[in-house]
Protein backbone atom coordinates (compact mmCIF):
# COMPACT_ATOMS: atom_id res chain seq x y z
CA UNK A 1 0.00 0.00 0.00
CA UNK A 2 1.30 3.47 -0.89
CA UNK A 3 1.91 5.93 1.93
CA UNK A 4 -1.16 7.93 2.97
CA UNK A 5 -1.49 11.35 4.54
CA UNK A 6 -3.51 11.41 7.72
CA UNK A 7 -6.67 13.48 7.66
CA UNK A 8 -5.08 15.90 10.16
CA UNK A 9 -2.24 16.61 7.74
CA UNK A 10 -2.33 19.94 5.97
CA UNK A 11 -2.44 20.30 2.21
CA UNK A 12 -4.74 17.37 1.40
CA UNK A 13 -6.21 18.71 -1.88
CA UNK A 14 -9.71 17.24 -1.89
CA UNK A 15 -10.22 16.31 1.74
CA UNK A 16 -13.03 18.86 1.87
CA UNK A 17 -14.84 16.98 -0.91
CA UNK A 18 -14.80 13.74 1.09
CA UNK A 19 -16.13 15.67 4.09
CA UNK A 20 -18.87 17.18 1.94
CA UNK A 21 -20.09 13.99 0.26
CA UNK A 22 -20.23 12.09 3.56
CA UNK A 23 -21.75 14.87 5.63
CA UNK A 24 -25.07 13.12 6.01
CA UNK A 25 -23.57 9.86 7.28
CA UNK A 26 -22.37 8.59 10.65
CA UNK A 27 -19.64 6.11 11.43
CA UNK A 28 -20.39 2.45 10.70
CA UNK A 29 -18.88 -0.96 11.34
CA UNK A 30 -16.95 -1.98 8.22
CA UNK A 31 -15.07 -4.95 9.68
CA UNK A 32 -16.81 -7.30 7.23
CA UNK A 33 -15.86 -5.08 4.30
CA UNK A 34 -12.20 -4.26 4.97
CA UNK A 35 -9.30 -6.23 6.38
CA UNK A 36 -8.10 -5.10 9.82
CA UNK A 37 -5.00 -3.40 8.47
CA UNK A 38 -6.94 -1.72 5.67
CA UNK A 39 -9.51 -0.36 8.10
CA UNK A 40 -6.89 0.90 10.56
CA UNK A 41 -5.03 2.74 7.81
CA UNK A 42 -8.25 4.14 6.35
CA UNK A 43 -9.50 5.45 9.70
CA UNK A 44 -6.24 7.35 10.14
CA UNK A 45 -6.78 9.09 6.80
CA UNK A 46 -10.55 9.55 6.48
CA UNK A 47 -13.35 11.03 8.61
CA UNK A 48 -15.71 8.67 10.51
CA UNK A 49 -18.61 9.70 8.29
CA UNK A 50 -16.79 8.21 5.30
CA UNK A 51 -17.30 4.69 6.71
CA UNK A 52 -21.04 5.21 6.92
CA UNK A 53 -21.01 6.23 3.25
CA UNK A 54 -18.78 3.26 2.38
CA UNK A 55 -21.11 0.77 4.10
CA UNK A 56 -24.16 2.26 2.40
CA UNK A 57 -22.57 2.21 -1.05
CA UNK A 58 -21.42 -1.40 -0.58
CA UNK A 59 -25.05 -2.33 0.05
CA UNK A 60 -26.16 -0.40 -3.04
CA UNK A 61 -23.56 -2.23 -5.18
CA UNK A 62 -24.82 -5.54 -3.80
CA UNK A 63 -28.40 -4.53 -4.71
CA UNK A 64 -27.35 -3.62 -8.27
CA UNK A 65 -25.69 -6.99 -8.80
CA UNK A 66 -28.63 -8.80 -7.16
CA UNK A 67 -31.05 -7.04 -9.51
CA UNK A 68 -28.95 -7.96 -12.53
CA UNK A 69 -28.94 -11.61 -11.47
CA UNK A 70 -32.60 -11.70 -10.38
CA UNK A 71 -31.67 -12.36 -6.77
CA UNK A 72 -29.79 -15.57 -7.54
CA UNK A 73 -28.74 -16.83 -4.10
CA UNK A 74 -25.65 -18.50 -5.52
CA UNK A 75 -24.01 -15.14 -6.31
CA UNK A 76 -21.27 -14.32 -3.74
CA UNK A 77 -22.85 -11.06 -2.57
CA UNK A 78 -20.49 -10.66 0.37
CA UNK A 79 -17.53 -10.54 -1.97
CA UNK A 80 -19.44 -8.07 -4.16
CA UNK A 81 -19.85 -5.77 -1.16
CA UNK A 82 -16.18 -6.14 -0.18
CA UNK A 83 -15.02 -5.36 -3.72
CA UNK A 84 -17.26 -2.28 -3.89
CA UNK A 85 -15.98 -1.07 -0.50
CA UNK A 86 -12.33 -1.44 -1.50
CA UNK A 87 -13.03 0.22 -4.84
CA UNK A 88 -14.62 3.24 -3.11
CA UNK A 89 -11.77 3.39 -0.60
CA UNK A 90 -9.23 3.48 -3.44
CA UNK A 91 -11.28 6.20 -5.13
CA UNK A 92 -11.20 8.30 -1.96
CA UNK A 93 -7.44 7.88 -1.55
CA UNK A 94 -6.75 9.00 -5.09
CA UNK A 95 -9.02 12.03 -4.70
CA UNK A 96 -7.39 13.05 -1.42
CA UNK A 97 -3.97 12.95 -3.06
CA UNK A 98 -5.23 14.33 -6.38
CA UNK A 99 -3.29 11.54 -8.08
CA UNK A 100 -5.57 9.41 -10.34
CA UNK A 101 -2.83 7.01 -11.42
CA UNK A 102 -1.37 6.20 -8.02
CA UNK A 103 -2.27 2.75 -6.64
CA UNK A 104 -2.96 2.53 -2.91
CA UNK A 105 -4.67 -0.87 -2.75
CA UNK A 106 -4.55 -4.05 -4.76
CA UNK A 107 -8.01 -4.52 -6.25
CA UNK A 108 -8.59 -8.27 -6.56
CA UNK A 109 -12.10 -9.29 -7.47
CA UNK A 110 -12.50 -12.31 -5.26
CA UNK A 111 -15.81 -13.18 -6.88
CA UNK A 112 -14.31 -13.52 -10.38
CA UNK A 113 -13.86 -17.28 -9.97
CA UNK A 114 -17.35 -17.86 -8.47
CA UNK A 115 -18.84 -15.67 -11.20
CA UNK A 116 -17.17 -17.78 -13.87
CA UNK A 117 -18.33 -21.01 -12.25
CA UNK A 118 -21.89 -19.73 -11.98
CA UNK A 119 -21.90 -18.68 -15.60
CA UNK A 120 -22.44 -15.00 -14.75
CA UNK A 121 -21.61 -12.95 -17.83
CA UNK A 122 -18.52 -10.80 -17.32
CA UNK A 123 -20.32 -7.97 -19.12
CA UNK A 124 -22.89 -7.84 -16.30
CA UNK A 125 -20.16 -7.36 -13.71
CA UNK A 126 -18.47 -4.69 -15.79
CA UNK A 127 -21.80 -2.94 -16.24
CA UNK A 128 -22.34 -3.01 -12.47
CA UNK A 129 -18.91 -1.45 -11.94
CA UNK A 130 -19.74 1.28 -14.45
CA UNK A 131 -23.13 2.03 -12.82
CA UNK A 132 -21.53 2.15 -9.37
CA UNK A 133 -18.65 4.36 -10.52
CA UNK A 134 -21.01 6.83 -12.21
CA UNK A 135 -23.15 6.92 -9.08
CA UNK A 136 -20.14 8.00 -7.01
CA UNK A 137 -19.13 10.64 -9.54
CA UNK A 138 -22.63 12.11 -9.48
CA UNK A 139 -22.63 12.23 -5.67
CA UNK A 140 -19.20 13.87 -5.53
CA UNK A 141 -20.01 16.54 -8.11
CA UNK A 142 -23.33 17.25 -6.41
CA UNK A 143 -21.60 17.59 -3.06
CA UNK A 144 -19.05 19.98 -4.59
CA UNK A 145 -21.81 22.45 -5.43
CA UNK A 146 -20.47 25.64 -7.00
CA UNK A 147 -16.94 24.23 -6.97
CA UNK A 148 -17.89 21.24 -9.17
CA UNK A 149 -16.36 22.82 -12.25
CA UNK A 150 -13.04 23.26 -10.44
CA UNK A 151 -12.75 19.65 -9.31
CA UNK A 152 -14.58 17.84 -12.15
CA UNK A 153 -11.35 16.97 -13.97
CA UNK A 154 -9.78 15.45 -10.85
CA UNK A 155 -12.94 13.45 -10.03
CA UNK A 156 -13.42 12.16 -13.58
CA UNK A 157 -9.72 11.29 -13.99
CA UNK A 158 -9.66 9.33 -10.74
CA UNK A 159 -12.95 7.65 -11.64
CA UNK A 160 -11.74 6.57 -15.08
CA UNK A 161 -8.47 5.26 -13.67
CA UNK A 162 -10.30 3.29 -10.97
CA UNK A 163 -12.73 1.85 -13.51
CA UNK A 164 -9.92 0.74 -15.82
CA UNK A 165 -7.94 -0.82 -12.97
CA UNK A 166 -10.94 -2.68 -11.57
CA UNK A 167 -12.13 -3.93 -14.96
CA UNK A 168 -8.62 -5.06 -15.92
CA UNK A 169 -8.28 -6.91 -12.62
CA UNK A 170 -11.67 -8.56 -12.91
CA UNK A 171 -11.34 -9.56 -16.56
CA UNK A 172 -7.89 -11.07 -15.97
CA UNK A 173 -9.11 -13.10 -12.99
CA UNK A 174 -12.32 -14.06 -14.82
CA UNK A 175 -10.48 -15.29 -17.92
CA UNK A 176 -8.10 -17.36 -15.81
CA UNK A 177 -10.99 -18.79 -13.80
CA UNK A 178 -12.95 -19.55 -16.98
CA UNK A 179 -9.97 -21.33 -18.50
CA UNK A 180 -9.54 -23.41 -15.34
CA UNK A 181 -13.25 -24.17 -15.29
CA UNK A 182 -13.25 -25.16 -18.97
CA UNK A 183 -10.32 -27.47 -18.32
CA UNK A 184 -12.04 -29.04 -15.32
CA UNK A 185 -15.32 -29.48 -17.20
CA UNK A 186 -13.54 -30.96 -20.20
CA UNK A 187 -11.58 -33.36 -17.98
CA UNK A 188 -14.81 -34.42 -16.25
CA UNK A 189 -16.60 -34.89 -19.55
CA UNK A 190 -13.69 -36.88 -20.99
CA UNK A 191 -13.58 -39.12 -17.90
CA UNK A 192 -17.31 -39.79 -18.22
CA UNK A 193 -16.95 -40.50 -21.94
CA UNK A 194 -14.08 -42.92 -21.32
CA UNK A 195 -16.14 -44.73 -18.69
CA UNK A 196 -19.15 -44.86 -21.00
CA UNK A 197 -17.08 -46.37 -23.82
CA UNK A 198 -15.92 -49.31 -21.73
CA UNK A 199 -17.42 -52.71 -22.63
CA UNK A 200 -20.33 -53.86 -20.52
CA UNK A 201 -21.93 -50.46 -19.79
CA UNK A 202 -25.64 -50.95 -20.41
CA UNK A 203 -27.49 -48.09 -18.69
CA UNK A 204 -27.14 -44.32 -18.28
CA UNK A 205 -26.86 -44.35 -14.49
CA UNK A 206 -24.03 -42.10 -13.33
CA UNK A 207 -23.69 -40.19 -16.60
CA UNK A 208 -26.18 -37.37 -16.02
CA UNK A 209 -23.41 -34.74 -16.01
CA UNK A 210 -22.87 -35.30 -19.72
CA UNK A 211 -26.13 -33.46 -20.25
CA UNK A 212 -27.42 -35.71 -23.02
CA UNK A 213 -30.23 -38.25 -23.31
CA UNK A 214 -28.32 -41.49 -23.71
CA UNK A 215 -31.52 -43.35 -24.55
CA UNK A 216 -31.77 -41.39 -27.81
CA UNK A 217 -30.30 -42.02 -31.26
CA UNK A 218 -26.60 -41.26 -31.63
CA UNK A 219 -24.34 -40.54 -34.58
CA UNK A 220 -20.64 -40.40 -33.77
CA UNK A 221 -18.24 -38.30 -35.83
CA UNK A 222 -14.45 -38.26 -35.70
CA UNK A 223 -12.58 -35.27 -37.10
CA UNK A 224 -8.85 -35.33 -37.51
CA UNK A 225 -6.10 -33.21 -38.95
CA UNK A 226 -3.65 -35.28 -40.98
CA UNK A 227 -0.57 -33.32 -39.95
CA UNK A 228 -1.19 -30.58 -37.38
CA UNK A 229 -2.87 -30.05 -34.04
CA UNK A 230 -6.41 -28.98 -33.29
CA UNK A 231 -6.91 -25.54 -34.78
CA UNK A 232 -9.40 -23.41 -36.67
CA UNK A 233 -10.03 -26.00 -39.38
CA UNK A 234 -11.21 -28.69 -36.96
CA UNK A 235 -13.10 -26.20 -34.78
CA UNK A 236 -14.85 -24.76 -37.82
CA UNK A 237 -15.79 -28.22 -39.10
CA UNK A 238 -17.15 -29.18 -35.66
CA UNK A 239 -19.32 -26.05 -35.51
CA UNK A 240 -20.61 -26.64 -39.05
CA UNK A 241 -21.52 -30.24 -38.20
CA UNK A 242 -23.33 -29.14 -35.05
CA UNK A 243 -25.30 -26.45 -36.90
CA UNK A 244 -26.17 -28.60 -39.91
CA UNK A 245 -27.40 -31.60 -37.93
CA UNK A 246 -30.11 -29.83 -35.88
CA UNK A 247 -29.44 -32.43 -33.17
CA UNK A 248 -31.02 -32.31 -29.72
CA UNK A 249 -27.51 -32.34 -28.25
CA UNK A 250 -23.98 -32.06 -29.62
CA UNK A 251 -21.12 -33.41 -27.52
CA UNK A 252 -17.53 -32.53 -28.47
CA UNK A 253 -14.34 -33.67 -26.73
CA UNK A 254 -10.73 -33.70 -27.97
CA UNK A 255 -9.18 -37.14 -28.21
CA UNK A 256 -5.61 -35.98 -28.68
CA UNK A 257 -3.85 -32.92 -30.05
CA UNK A 258 -5.22 -33.42 -33.58
CA UNK A 259 -8.48 -35.34 -33.20
CA UNK A 260 -11.99 -34.35 -32.09
CA UNK A 261 -14.74 -36.74 -31.06
CA UNK A 262 -18.32 -35.63 -31.66
CA UNK A 263 -21.69 -37.19 -30.85
CA UNK A 264 -24.93 -35.95 -32.40
CA UNK A 265 -27.86 -37.06 -30.26
CA UNK A 266 -31.44 -37.10 -31.58
CA UNK A 267 -34.72 -37.84 -29.82
CA UNK A 268 -35.92 -39.72 -32.90
CA UNK A 269 -34.18 -41.65 -35.64
CA UNK A 270 -32.72 -38.90 -37.88
CA UNK A 271 -33.81 -38.98 -41.54
CA UNK A 272 -31.17 -39.58 -44.25
CA UNK A 273 -31.25 -35.89 -45.20
CA UNK A 274 -29.76 -34.96 -41.81
CA UNK A 275 -26.72 -37.18 -42.29
CA UNK A 276 -26.37 -35.97 -45.86
CA UNK A 277 -26.07 -32.40 -44.56
CA UNK A 278 -23.34 -33.54 -42.19
CA UNK A 279 -21.50 -35.24 -45.04
CA UNK A 280 -21.78 -32.10 -47.16
CA UNK A 281 -20.18 -29.58 -44.81
CA UNK A 282 -17.65 -27.41 -46.69
CA UNK A 283 -14.08 -28.26 -45.74
CA UNK A 284 -10.60 -28.80 -47.07
CA UNK A 285 -10.13 -32.62 -47.25
CA UNK A 286 -6.36 -32.09 -47.01
CA UNK A 287 -6.80 -30.45 -43.62
CA UNK A 288 -9.85 -32.12 -42.09
CA UNK A 289 -10.66 -35.82 -42.20
CA UNK A 290 -14.22 -36.88 -41.38
CA UNK A 291 -15.44 -40.31 -40.24
CA UNK A 292 -19.10 -40.93 -39.42
CA UNK A 293 -20.45 -43.91 -37.51
CA UNK A 294 -23.90 -45.42 -38.11
CA UNK A 295 -27.04 -44.25 -36.32
CA UNK A 296 -27.35 -46.34 -33.17
CA UNK A 297 -29.64 -46.11 -30.15
CA UNK A 298 -29.11 -46.11 -26.42
CA UNK A 299 -25.99 -46.41 -24.30
CA UNK A 300 -24.61 -49.28 -26.35
CA UNK A 301 -25.41 -47.40 -29.54
CA UNK A 302 -23.45 -44.39 -28.23
CA UNK A 303 -20.42 -46.68 -27.91
CA UNK A 304 -20.99 -48.66 -31.11
CA UNK A 305 -21.33 -45.63 -33.39
CA UNK A 306 -18.21 -44.08 -31.90
CA UNK A 307 -16.01 -47.16 -32.08
CA UNK A 308 -16.97 -47.73 -35.71
CA UNK A 309 -16.30 -44.07 -36.56
CA UNK A 310 -12.87 -44.38 -34.94
CA UNK A 311 -12.18 -47.55 -36.88
CA UNK A 312 -13.23 -45.91 -40.15
CA UNK A 313 -10.98 -42.94 -39.33
CA UNK A 314 -8.02 -45.18 -38.55
CA UNK A 315 -8.39 -47.08 -41.82
CA UNK A 316 -8.98 -43.94 -43.89
CA UNK A 317 -5.94 -42.34 -42.30
CA UNK A 318 -3.75 -45.19 -43.57
CA UNK A 319 -5.03 -45.02 -47.13
CA UNK A 320 -3.35 -42.88 -49.80
CA UNK A 321 -5.25 -39.81 -51.09
CA UNK A 322 -6.32 -41.51 -54.30
CA UNK A 323 -7.89 -44.42 -52.41
CA UNK A 324 -9.19 -42.89 -49.19
CA UNK A 325 -12.87 -41.85 -49.44
CA UNK A 326 -13.77 -38.20 -48.99
CA UNK A 327 -16.05 -39.17 -46.08
CA UNK A 328 -15.26 -42.31 -44.12
CA UNK A 329 -18.70 -43.66 -43.25
CA UNK A 330 -20.42 -47.05 -43.06
CA UNK A 331 -21.34 -47.06 -46.72
CA UNK A 332 -17.77 -46.49 -47.83
CA UNK A 333 -15.72 -48.02 -45.05
CA UNK A 334 -17.43 -50.97 -43.34
CA UNK A 335 -16.04 -53.48 -45.84
CA UNK A 336 -12.57 -51.91 -45.93
CA UNK A 337 -12.32 -51.62 -42.17
CA UNK A 338 -13.22 -55.27 -41.77
CA UNK A 339 -10.63 -56.29 -44.34
CA UNK A 340 -7.88 -54.05 -42.97
CA UNK A 341 -8.53 -54.51 -39.26
CA UNK A 342 -5.43 -56.69 -39.00
CA UNK A 343 -2.87 -55.81 -41.72
CA UNK A 344 -0.68 -58.86 -41.04
CA UNK A 345 -3.58 -61.28 -41.37
CA UNK A 346 -4.72 -59.36 -44.45
CA UNK A 347 -1.35 -60.13 -46.07
CA UNK A 348 -1.71 -63.79 -45.13
CA UNK A 349 -5.20 -63.86 -46.66
CA UNK A 350 -3.90 -62.31 -49.90
CA UNK A 351 -1.08 -64.84 -50.11
CA UNK A 352 -3.45 -67.77 -49.49
CA UNK A 353 -6.12 -66.73 -51.99
CA UNK A 354 -3.93 -65.37 -54.79
CA UNK A 355 -1.02 -67.77 -54.46
CA UNK A 356 1.42 -67.16 -57.32
CA UNK A 357 -0.25 -63.82 -58.14
CA UNK A 358 0.73 -62.34 -54.77
CA UNK A 359 4.17 -61.15 -55.87
CA UNK A 360 5.61 -57.79 -56.74
CA UNK A 361 6.19 -58.61 -60.40
CA UNK A 362 4.70 -56.13 -62.87
CA UNK A 363 2.72 -58.84 -64.65
CA UNK A 364 1.25 -60.10 -61.37
CA UNK A 365 0.21 -56.55 -60.38
CA UNK A 366 -1.49 -56.14 -63.77
CA UNK A 367 -3.30 -59.45 -63.37
CA UNK A 368 -4.44 -58.61 -59.82
CA UNK A 369 -5.81 -55.27 -61.02
CA UNK A 370 -7.59 -57.00 -63.90
CA UNK A 371 -9.11 -59.54 -61.49
CA UNK A 372 -10.27 -56.77 -59.11
CA UNK A 373 -11.92 -54.69 -61.81
CA UNK A 374 -13.44 -57.72 -63.53
CA UNK A 375 -15.18 -58.74 -60.31
CA UNK A 376 -15.97 -55.12 -59.38
CA UNK A 377 -17.79 -54.57 -62.69
CA UNK A 378 -19.93 -57.68 -62.30
CA UNK A 379 -17.60 -59.80 -64.47
CA UNK A 380 -18.08 -57.53 -67.49
CA UNK A 381 -15.32 -57.93 -70.05
CA UNK A 382 -16.24 -54.70 -71.82
CA UNK A 383 -16.32 -52.56 -68.66
CA UNK A 384 -13.07 -54.07 -67.41
CA UNK A 385 -11.36 -53.36 -70.73
CA UNK A 386 -12.65 -49.77 -70.71
CA UNK A 387 -11.43 -49.05 -67.18
CA UNK A 388 -8.02 -50.57 -67.92
CA UNK A 389 -7.90 -48.97 -71.37
CA UNK A 390 -6.94 -52.22 -73.01
CA UNK A 391 -8.52 -54.44 -75.65
CA UNK A 392 -11.25 -56.88 -74.62
CA UNK A 393 -9.16 -59.81 -75.87
CA UNK A 394 -6.34 -58.74 -73.55
CA UNK A 395 -8.75 -59.03 -70.62
CA UNK A 396 -9.76 -62.54 -71.75
CA UNK A 397 -6.10 -63.53 -72.03
CA UNK A 398 -5.28 -62.20 -68.56
CA UNK A 399 -8.22 -63.98 -66.96
CA UNK A 400 -6.99 -67.31 -68.36
CA UNK A 401 -3.54 -66.60 -66.96
CA UNK A 402 -5.08 -65.74 -63.58
CA UNK A 403 -7.01 -69.00 -63.39
CA UNK A 404 -3.86 -70.90 -64.28
CA UNK A 405 -1.92 -69.11 -61.52
CA UNK A 406 -4.51 -69.70 -58.78
CA UNK A 407 -5.32 -73.23 -59.95
CA UNK A 408 -9.15 -72.88 -60.01
CA UNK A 409 -11.93 -71.05 -61.85
CA UNK A 410 -12.49 -67.46 -60.74
CA UNK A 411 -16.23 -68.12 -60.30
CA UNK A 412 -15.55 -70.78 -57.68
CA UNK A 413 -14.39 -68.20 -55.08
CA UNK A 414 -15.20 -64.84 -56.59
CA UNK A 415 -16.02 -63.11 -53.27
CA UNK A 416 -12.81 -64.26 -51.62
CA UNK A 417 -10.78 -63.46 -54.74
CA UNK A 418 -12.28 -59.96 -54.97
CA UNK A 419 -11.48 -59.29 -51.31
CA UNK A 420 -7.92 -60.56 -51.80
CA UNK A 421 -7.38 -58.50 -54.97
CA UNK A 422 -8.80 -55.38 -53.29
CA UNK A 423 -6.65 -55.94 -50.20
CA UNK A 424 -3.55 -56.39 -52.34
CA UNK A 425 -4.36 -53.15 -54.13
CA UNK A 426 -4.89 -51.23 -50.87
CA UNK A 427 -1.80 -52.65 -49.18
CA UNK A 428 0.27 -51.87 -52.23
CA UNK A 429 -1.04 -48.29 -52.37
CA UNK A 430 -0.40 -47.81 -48.66
CA UNK A 431 3.17 -49.00 -48.99
CA UNK A 432 3.81 -46.77 -51.98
Amino acid sequence: MAALRSREASGVPLAWLIEAVTAGFVDADVSTLLDEREERTARAALPPSFFGWLAAEARVAQAIVSDQNEGDSRVPYREVERAAARMLLEFAYRLMHDDPDRHFLDLPFRFAAPAARLGIESSLVIQAVRVTERRWVDQLLTAAGERAGDIAHSVLSASAAIYDAVVDSFVTDYVVAQAQLDGEMLATKRALIDALLKPGVRDAKGFDDLGIDLSGHHVAVVLWHPTAGIGPHLDTAARQIGMSAFANAVTVVPSDDRTLWIWLTFADDPPPAVLERVRSIPRDPGRVGVAIGPVARGVQGFRRSHLLAREYAAVAGRLPPGIAPDIADTERMSYLSLLLRDPERAEWFVATELGALATGAVSDRENRETLRLYLETGQSLADTAERLRIHRNTVVYRLKRIEQAIGRPIASRRHELYAAALLAHLLEQSES
